[in-house]
C-alpha cells in the first residue's frame, strides 16, 4: 500500500477517533507506527495503542484542577513496538489539556530499527463548552531531531503524504472536520556530516469558523503524521490553542457609529 493510500486510512482513522471523543465526551490518544521502505511504500500491518487519558490515575495529582500529565518517560504510557533488539516506540514525556482550550504534547519517537518507521498520533479532548463563530487559533512544533552515534548516514523526518507533520482540527457536533488552517511542519534533514543533534521550529496563526447547534464546535483535535529514517529518533514537542472571538458589545458598536458620523458632519461643515 502507497503512503498517499495510508494517510487517508489514518486520517479516516483519526476522524473516527476524533468522533468517538466527541460523542463520547473522553481525552484519548492513540498511535500508530508502521515500517516503510526507501522508496515510502508500507511493509506489513501498522500496530495501534490507544490510551483512555479520562482514566484519573494517568493524571499527576498535584496538578490540582488541571488536567496535566508528566514525568511519564518510565510509565506504562512508553510503548514499544518489536523486540528488544530492534523496536520502534514512543516516549510520552508531557501532555496538558485544558478548556481555555489549549493541547499540549511533547514526545520522543525511537525508531532502533534497520527500516523507516512511520508514525500517526492521534491527540483529541472534547470542547466545554462547544465553540461558536469565529476561532483564533495557533499551532507551534519544535523537532529536536538526532542520528543516533555511528550510523553516519544522517536522519530526517518528514510528513507522511507531503503536507505537514502537525494538522489542527475540530469536530462539529454533527461530525463535520473543521481545519484550525495552522497545518506546521516540514520536512527536517540532517546530514552525515557536523552535528548529530539539530532542532527546528513551527508556527501558524489562523482563524476557524464554528457554527451553532449542531454544527458548533465539539472536539479538538492534534495529529501528528511522519516518517522517521531507520536507527534515529526524534523529539516533537508544542501545542495547538484557540480561543474564540469576543464580539464587541453592543455599546462600543454604537459608539463607534456616532464618532463616524460626527467626523462626516464635521468633514461636511469644513467643506461649506
Amino acid at each position: 500500500m502507497k503512503k498517499n493510500a495510508l494517510y487517508v486510512m489514518f486520517g479516516l482513522a483519526g476522524f473516527l477517533s476524533a468522533v468517538h471523543s466527541a460523542n463520547a465526551a473522553q481525552v484519548d490518544l492513540t498511535v500508530v507506527i508502521q515500517q516503510a521502505n526507501d522508496d515510502g511504500e508500507l511493509v506489513g500491518v501498522g500496530e495501534a495503542n490507544t490510551w483512555d487519558l479520562d482514566n484519573n490515575t494517568l493524571w499527576s495529582t498535584s496538578m490540582v484542577g488541571k488536567h496535566e500529565i508528566s514525568d511519564l518517560v518510565s510509565s506504562d504510557l512508553g510503548w514499544n513496538v518489536g523486540g528488544a533488539a530492534s523496536f520502534a516506540g514512543i516516549e510520552i514525556n508531557d501532555l496538558k489539556f485544558d478548556m481555555d482550550p489549549l493541547l499540549s504534547f511533547d514526545f520522543t519517537l525511537n525508531n532502533n530499527t534497520a527500516f523507516n518507521q512511520t508514525y500517526s498520533i492521534y491527540y483529541n479532548t472534547p470542547l466545554v463548552p462547544n465553540l461558536t463563530g469565529v476561532v483564533n487559533a495557533s499551532a507551534n512544533l519544535t523537532a529536536v531531531l538526532t542520528d543516533v552515534a555511528g550510523s553516519n548516514v544522517g536522519a530526517k523526518i518528514s510528513p507522511l503524504s507531503g503536507s505537514s507533520i502537525l494538522r489542527a482540527f475540530d469536530i462539529t457536533v454533527n461530525g463535520t472536520e473543521i481545519p484550525k488552517n495552522v497545518d506546521v511542519g516540514n520536512t527536517f534533514i540532517i546530514g552525515n556530516t557536523g552535528p548529530r543533534t539539530a532542532t527546528k521550529n513551527w508556527s501558524a496563526v489562523n482563524t476557524l469558523l464554528c457554527g451553532t447547534g449542531e454544527f458548533a464546535c465539539e472536539t479538538m483535535s492534534a495529529v501528528l503524521t511522519l516518517t522517521l529514517s531507520k536507527g534515529d529518533k526524534v523529539r516533537l514537542y508544542g501545542e495547538v490553542e484557540q480561543i474564540e472571538a469576543v464580539p464587541l458589545p453592543s455599546s462600543a458598536v454604537l459608539l463607534g457609529s456616532m464618532l463616524a458620523l460626527l467626523a462626516g458632519v464635521r468633514r461636511k461643515l469644513r467643506a461649506a
